[in-house]
């Protein structure tokens, strides 16, 4: 009875001060001034909207996947199924029972003319049978592919529209956007077709992993978005305020969830305008595999910038011309280098066949290099002197870093396993303390040792030496192979 009465008692006085309310206001009015700039902006989103989605497709490319079924448990799993649902077996085809089911891949594309073409990622029509392209107003079309470029992930489209036209997208300059201005994606996330995000430029220049590509050349950036992308945007475009293309949205990272990436549109239109000319994207190469200098690195070489050249591929222009592992690229034509992206940029602004001066630091002294840059091979491109030793000051310097090694030899089937060059030597790293020295520089097992500190080494005594000789402050520049590739460690740190 209390319970009803006190529980009463407290419904009569909210009622009460809910009428007692009704003479107070229940918000401040908005300003009419402000109201009206509100207005203004979403007026602006609205327009680009209502531009955009005529413009704009969804793509489904389909192909056949073949799936092996091994017998026993696993036949067994698909006879079960077959039972379950659909009551009587298919004909038996011996132990082994390949199938093939088609899988669609979604995607969002835009048209670039009014005759067809339509911009769209590779990764998105990759190896694809057949290519349906979805239109605003609900038809549909089979679609060419005129090219695609997987260091990029750009491919070219068309259809065949029987002398008719579509609305197409104005191509704006990425070079131009500035970290903090709006960006609007299109596309068809989720399988939500024609939806909208509203973000804004977080980043340029970002430097990631192509989606679904292993290539071992790539020019790419990014522009980083806050603007919500999902699976089935890639292709679509990255629009300005102004309804211009900014951008392709082509990944999202689980690393980086609450962010998206697009292809930088100045990139895509040079490599659109090539595929249109002649199906293909022809480059310059240099030839190198290269990482920005870090603080401690620039401490090494006592430097304030450079590019370190990682690797020097063996057929490359810049290996002919003398160029090798561990250089760091001053200059090209007199324009100093700063870092691997303006490098980058300053070797693509040139042509296959140009002639190129680099400054070059190679250990303590700088060298000039003259050469011809030439075409990128197109397998990289497809969707896939020692100086008198001292004694040595420690028994066994490798420990003390954290490692255990031993020699590569010529017939170890571990060479196989991680894939090094047969001519390739060195010592195989067996353990790493985690938190050693050599640890925390990142090395890990099943890394090879080739030289320290531009000295080959070929044995744990070579190694030992090598160590004793560093010096304190500047540590060990460490040459390793890696995960199928050449990179250089920097160990710091491991002399009291």
């Amino acid at each position: 009875m209390s319970r009803f009465y006190a529980s009463s008692g407290a419904v009569s006085l909210c009622a009460a001060l809910l009428l007692g309310s009704q003479s107070l206001p229940l918000h401040a009015a908005a300003d009419p001034a402000d109201l009206e700039v509100a207005k203004r902006v979403e007026r602006v989103f609205t327009s680009v909207a209502e531009e955009a989605f005529p413009a704009v497709v969804v793509i489904t490319a389909q192909r056949d996947v073949e799936v092996e079924l091994p017998g026993d448990s696993a036949q067994d799993l698909f006879e079960e199924f077959w039972r379950r649902y659909f009551r009587e077996m298919p004909d038996q085809r011996g132990p082994q029972m390949p199938r093939r089911f088609p899988q669609d891949n979604l995607g969002s594309g835009f048209f670039i003319s009014d005759d067809g073409f339509i911009l769209t990622n590779s990764h998105v029509v990759d190896r694809a049978d057949e290519i349906e392209v979805q239109l605003k107003d609900g038809r549909k079309f089979k679609a060419e592919v005129i090219g695609q470029d997987a260091p990029s992930d750009v491919a070219l489209l068309r259809i065949d529209l029987d002398g008719g036209k579509v609305p197409f997208l104005r191509l704006g300059s990425s070079e131009k956007v500035k970290v903090g201005e709006y960006a609007l994606a299109v596309g068809a996330p989720l399988y939500f077709q024609y939806t909208l995000t509203r973000g804004a430029i977080s980043a340029k220049g970002r430097i990631l992993p192509l989606p679904g590509m292993r290539v071992q050349y790539t020019e790419q950036e990014y522009i980083q978005i806050d603007a919500l992308i999902n699976p089935g945007n890639s292709g679509g475009p990255l629009l300005n305020i102004e309804g211009e293309v900014i951008g392709i949205t082509t990944l999202i990272s689980g690393q980086y969830s609450y962010y998206g990436f697009a292809v930088p549109i100045d990139i895509a239109k040079r490599v659109a305008e090539s595929l249109r000319a002649s199906g293909r994207v022809v480059r310059p190469w240099l030839g190198i595999r290269m990482s920005e200098l870090d603080q401690d690195k620039r401490q090494y070489f006592g430097i304030d910038g450079g590019v370190f050249v990682e690797e020097a591929d063996r057929s490359g222009p810049a290996h002919e011309a003398g160029i090798r592992n561990g250089d760091v690229i001053l200059t090209i034509d007199g324009e100093k280098m700063l870092d691997p992206q303006q490098l980058k940029r300053a070797i693509l602004s040139r042509k296959p066949g140009d002639e190129v001066k680099l400054e070059v630091l190679r250990r303590d002294r700088k060298e000039t290099f003259e050469l011809k840059l030439t075409e990128v091979p197109e397998s990289l491109t497809q969707a896939g002197g020692r100086g008198e030793e001292a004694p040595a000051k420690s028994d066994d310097m490798a420990s003390e870093i954290g490692l255990q090694v031993q020699p590569l030899a010529s017939d170890s089937p571990v060479r196989e396993q991680i894939e090094i060059p047969d001519d390739e030597t060195g010592l195989l790293v067996t353990s790493v303390e985690p938190t050693s020295p050599a640890g925390r520089a990142g090395m890990d097992v099943y890394d090879v040792i080739i030289e320290v500190n531009y000295r080959k080494v070929e044995s744990r005594e070579d190694l030992n030496k090598a160590l004793a000789e560093a010096d304190s402050d500047r540590g060990a520049l460490f040459y390793i192979f890696s995960g199928g590739s050449h990179r250089s460690v920097l160990v710091k740190d491991f002399k009291e």
